[in-house]
């Protein structure tokens, strides 16, 4: 059906994705793996509760 599951529910492309998450926009660039990915946000998490 060449669009997004999304795309296909609403009928409007997704407006939201990683650039607009709490990430800070290097740590994103350097993301390559789902795993790298779940390492950055769950060090951000223990921050975010430390404080």
């Amino acid at each position: 059906i060449r669009q997004s599951p999304y795309e296909a529910m609403f009928g409007v492309k997704a407006k939201r994705g990683i650039a607009s998450s709490f990430l800070p926009g290097e740590q994103i660039a350097n993301i390559e793996t789902e795993e790298q990915l779940e390492e950055i946000a769950n060090t951000s998490e223990t921050e975010e509760q430390l404080e």
